[in-house]
């Protein structure tokens, strides 16, 4: 974080970095749920027609029952490039802000908790949703846009990045990957603010099994990866193998890549009631559950500093 010195601030609220940071990762994090919708509705929110339209679609209607049941959340560090400008002054700064989850809850280092309910009620209008499949998941990208000016902590944005991101889904787990990036405008103390934001995130959410992978042999879980870069703030797509050698010894690895590129293999991670993580917020983190009957997928979170993303695989029949 940078030294900010009483005489650098722009007002008496901006020169507390940890109120301005909290701030932004409350809307960040809150932004990152954008709700689903459809249609090529451009700047201006989905109509009732189109909403209608996608939810007979089985794959949104799925996704929609994953997020309704959801009781386990899962979140990546947010990091953040931002510049503010207003009353002559600048404030400019580059931060990460990590989360530790438990339940449905993650509480960031700067004390700010966010509930899946936060994520529904985050004050985003979808306004388009596309809608495939990859790597035998759904997926679909959305684009929302901030409907009403937000306040907290005595900041008003009435400007904000329209977030952008990429979900992916089966059964029993939701995952993304979602960018922020543009210009902001609002009120501090009455001063009129602008400047610029880049901000990237992920999630996993689902119904977790809260158990561990047992039996005999092995188990191996393949899916897809959505991934950020934290310097360029954009998206790259790939693929997530999960495996455990010795099921009666659960001990579970992880490979992601994106792109061609091996971003990163988490090895020898011990499972607790289902969870299994490794490393610290920024350096090579990863974290994940197991999803589903018989542990039929798995989804999770990773920031390597370089990259942020989630990831979400399916259980292998035995051979």
């Amino acid at each position: 974080m940078a030294n900010f010195r009483p005489e650098e601030g722009m007002s008496n609220q901006i020169n507390r970095p940890n109120r301005l940071l909290r701030l932004l990762s409350f809307v960040v994090s809150t932004f990152l749920l954008v709700a689903c919708g459809g249609g090529g509705g451009g700047s201006q929110p989905l109509t009732d027609n189109e909403l209608e339209r996608l939810e007979m679609d089985p794959r949104v209607a799925q996704r929609t029952a994953i997020l309704e049941r959801a009781d386990t959340l899962l979140k990546s560090s947010y990091h953040l490039d931002y510049t503010f400008r207003g009353n002559g002054r600048t404030v400019q700064d580059k931060v990460e802000v990590s989360h530790s989850c438990s339940g449905s809850r993650c509480r960031d280092s700067y004390g700010t908790v966010t509930t899946i309910d936060d994520l529904f009620n985050n004050g985003i209008d979808t306004t388009e949703i596309s809608i495939g499949n990859r790597g035998g998941f759904n997926t679909a990208t959305l684009e929302g846009r901030l409907a009403v000016p937000r306040t907290e902590a005595g900041f008003t944005f009435t400007r904000y990045p329209d977030p952008k991101a990429w979900g992916l889904w089966g059964e029993h787990g939701y995952a993304a990957v979602q960018i922020d990036s543009g210009r902001v405008a609002g009120r501090v103390d009455g001063n009129h603010v602008t400047g610029e934001i880049d901000a990237v995130g992920a999630y996993a959410l689902g119904t977790a099994t809260g158990s561990n992978p047992s039996g005999t042999g092995s188990a191996t879980w393949r899916g897809i990866a959505e991934a950020a870069s934290t310097r360029t703030f954009r998206r790259r797509s790939g693929t997530a193998t999960v495996s455990i050698a010795d099921l009666s010894r659960p001990r579970v690895d992880v490979e992601i890549t994106i792109s061609g590129a091996n971003i990163g293999t988490w090895t020898d991670m011990r499972v607790t009631n289902g969870r299994y993580s490794a490393g610290t917020a920024g350096r090579n983190h990863l974290v994940g559950d197991f999803h589903g009957p018989n542990h039929g997928e798995t989804y999770g979170v990773f920031d390597t500093g370089l990259y942020v993303g989630a990831f979400g695989a399916r259980r292998e029949e035995a051979q």
